[in-house]
């Protein structure tokens, strides 16, 4: 079982599309190298912003499907009576004798 990377870059396109600085350039040379790679750099951005995203929502979907079991709606409307779960209980031993939940309560 394996996973295959993925990367923000071809790899088959030079990634650095400045020349050798061994000599020395003109002003004019270098700012158009500059420009070049600033060019690149936005489309690069937006490319790597698509697949992020892409993946987040397929993270998402993922996670829906592994616990499509536990996860409950709980939209309630307004003025329903609800009972609070208070977890701060959870972390305390003692916590068997003291109030688990916090209510009844009016959804506003």
């Amino acid at each position: 079982m394996g996973l295959k990377p993925l990367f923000p870059f071809n790899l088959f396109e030079a990634t650095y599309l400045a020349p050798a600085l061994t000599n020395p350039i003109s002003s004019t040379n270098l700012i158009a190298y500059h420009a070049i790679q600033f060019q690149k750099c936005l489309d690069d951005l937006a490319e790597v912003k698509q697949h992020l995203l892409k993946a987040q929502w397929k993270s998402v979907y993922q996670f829906e499907k592994a616990h499509k079991n536990l996860i409950k709606d709980l939209n309630f409307s307004n003025g329903e009576l609800v009972l609070v779960r208070n977890s701060q209980q959870d972390e305390d031993i003692s916590s068997k004798t003291k109030p688990q939940y916090f209510g009844p309560m009016i959804v506003v």
